[in-house]
Parts: C-alpha cells; sequence; structure tokens
C-alpha cells in the first residue's frame, strides 16, 4: 500500500472533501486580505480557479506530511506532549514554508514571471505557519483520541482476561474433583495419623482462604507467595509422598519483590498434572529466585495423555502481558523451566 493509498485509507474521503471545503474558504480569505491591503477590486474566477487547484494540490501534500508526521513523533515520542508539539510547529513551519515558496517561485519561473518580491515571501511564510498551527494540533488531538481509544480496549481485554483467568484459577481450586481428591487424602490420613491429618485439614483450609483473598489482587509479594505454597506442597507431599521432590532456593532479598497471585502454584500444578511419577523415578521440582524473576523447573517425564501445556503457559503470559513483562520458557531434552519476572508495582498484599 502506497502513501497516498494509506492517507486516503486513515482519513477517508470525507476528509478530502473537507479539504476541499477549507481550500475555497481559505483561498476567498486570502482574496478577501488582497483587496484590503492593495485596494484592488480587480477579481478573476479564472484565475481563482486555477489557483484553486494549485493550492488544493499544496493542501495536499502539505497534510500528509502533517499527518505522517505527527503519526511517527507519537509512536517515537510518547511523553512531553506539549514539548513534541511545539518542536512539530516550529519543524514542519518551517517545512511548510520552504515547500510554498519554492512551489510559487517554480510556478512564477514556469509562466515566466519575476521572482518573487520580499513582501510576497513574507506572506507565503505567515500562511504556512498558519496552516501548522492550524492542522498539526488538529492531528495530535485525532491521534491522541485514537490512541486514547486504543489503550482504553487493550486495558479492557487484558482486564477481562485476566478475571476469566482468576476466576478460572478459583474453580480450578476449588472444585470437585480437587476437593475429592484431599478429602479423600484427610479421610485416609484420620485413622493412620490423626496429627498429620490435623495439618492436612489447616493446610486445606489455608489453601482455599488465600485462592479466596487474593482472586481480586494484583500483586503479592514472594514472601506471601511461599506461605501460600507451604501448605499447597504439604497437600501434594501428603499425597505423593517420595514420588514427588521439591527443592525452593529464595533468597531472603527477593522475598518482598512481587509476582502475580498463584502463578507459581499454576507452575507446580502443570508440572504434576503433565507427567508422571513414582518413588523410583520422582518427578524433581525446583524454585529459585533471581535478580530478574522466579524460575520453576521441572524433570520430564510426560504422561501420554498430556501432550501439550499451552492453555496453562497461555494464561500466564496473557496475565503478565498486562504489565508489558514477558515470561521465559525453555525446554530441554530432561526438563522444563519456566522464568516469571517480578512485577514492578509499587503495591503487595
Amino acid at each position: 500500500m502506497n502513501i497516498c493509498q494509506e492517507f486516503e485509507k486513515r482519513l477517508g474521503k470525507r476528509f478530502l472533501l473537507l479539504l476541499a471545503v477549507f481550500n475555497l474558504v481559505f483561498g476567498l480569505f486570502i482574496e478577501i486580505i488582497r483587496w484590503h491591503f492593495t485596494n484592488s477590486l480587480s477579481f478573476s474566477w479564472s484565475e481563482f480557479a486555477s489557483s484553486y487547484w494549485v493550492n488544493y494540490f499544496n493542501l495536499l501534500v502539505i497534510t500528509s506530511l502533517y499527518y505522517f508526521s505527527v503519526r511517527y513523533t507519537q509512536k517515537r515520542f510518547t511523553e512531553y506532549v506539549l514539548i513534541r508539539l511545539v518542536l512539530e510547529i516550529i519543524l514542519l513551519s518551517g517545512i511548510t514554508c520552504l515547500w510554498i515558496v519554492g512551489i510559487n517561485f517554480f510556478i512564477q519561473r514556469l509562466i515566466g514571471q519575476n521572482p518573487l518580491m520580499v513582501q510576497k515571501i513574507y506572506f507565503l511564510c505567515a500562511i504556512g505557519v498558519l496552516l501548522t498551527i492550524m492542522f498539526v494540533p488538529f492531528f495530535e488531538f485525532i491521534f491522541q483520541n485514537e490512541r486514547n481509544y486504543n489503550e482504553r480496549i487493550w486495558r479492557e481485554g487484558l482486564e477481562k482476561e485476566n478475571a476469566r483467568i482468576q476466576y478460572e484459577n478459583l474453580k480450578n481450586q476449588i472444585n470437585p474433583h480437587f476437593l475429592f481428591n484431599n478429602l479423600n487424602s484427610l479421610n485416609s490420613l484420620i485413622s493412620l495419623d490423626p496429627l498429620k491429618a490435623k495439618r492436612f485439614l489447616t493446610s486445606l483450609s489455608q489453601v482455599i482462604r488465600h485462592v479466596l483473598d487474593f482472586r481480586n489482587v494484583e500483586a503479592v509479594s514472594l514472601k506471601s507467595e511461599l506461605i501460600f505454597l507451604e501448605n499447597y506442597l504439604f497437600m501434594l507431599h501428603t499425597r505423593y509422598e517420595d514420588a514427588l521432590q521439591v527443592i525452593v532456593n529464595i533468597s531472603e532479598e527477593d522475598s518482598n519483590k512481587l509476582l502475580l497471585p498463584m502463578v507459581v502454584q499454576l507452575l507446580i500444578e502443570n508440572a504434576v498434572k503433565h507427567n508422571k511419577m513414582t518413588e523410583q523415578e520422582p518427578l524433581h521440582i525446583t524454585i529459585e529466585s533471581s535478580e530478574e524473576g522466579v524460575l520453576v523447573r521441572n524433570s520430564l517425564n510426560p504422561k501420554a495423555s498430556c501432550s501439550s501445556w499451552g492453555l496453562g503457559l497461555s494464561n500466564i503470559k496473557n496475565r503478565y502481558a498486562k504489565f508489558d513483562l514477558i515470561v521465559v520458557i525453555s525446554r530441554e531434552s530432561d526438563s522444563f523451566s519456566v522464568k516469571v519476572p517480578y512485577l514492578k508495582s509499587e503495591s503487595a498484599c
């Protein structure tokens, strides 16, 4: 798509029509000013018509320049709107004046008239500055509104996706299957080890409470997440015993950094769900922190019935996309790892 097609697609034929009307009104305005200063009432429709089409061509070129210049600067320099606007007006005024004076000089030479007088050059430059002051803020306003609208739609989409993911996380944690497995484990423990059964029940209640308390929270401290993981991992160890081996290596200086709620738990849940584990071939999971984020690595022994982790990982990536952060996923022959970055938010629960 060439520049003209892009321009027409973006602004549409209505803008071209409005530009034609503006050119007519502006041309009559210039004639009135000329009559006022020269005291000459001579007027030729043929001359006006010919100058109209030349001026319309100039307006198309100039507004196209304004359009793409403002579009470019808004993408590259999103902050300091007032400074950007002033610099755009200064720079584009100079370019517009050079274009208008150059075109008029070329036409004067083409038709064999005398070179432009200094007074007319000043007059043409004044027109160029006036056009710049009129059109550049107009395009700035249009593009800023378009950008605000797109950002609002993007954020609304992410908020809906985040709400859906949070709902799915809540539903996955407190669904009948989850409760059945853990209540069945609890039932077995009551007769075998009452003390362990009491701790299991406490951990189960803490897990459910954490899910309910943090379902609408965007960020939690790593320290808070580790307390939740301690209860969750106890329940997993009770169920799988030596078939599951988890090593947690979180440094004290990283404990106050922020993560999305339950994201580490979801990675552990995915590892347990998608891999086979026995006492002879246990599932090894390592959780460790670094300056950039938390790395969750697990040994790889996939179940035949579970061939993809795409949905869970896609949910995590979409949640982090809200904060313009990237989740790093790595798969090797014997291991699978996911690194989730820390959030830059200042508030944590």
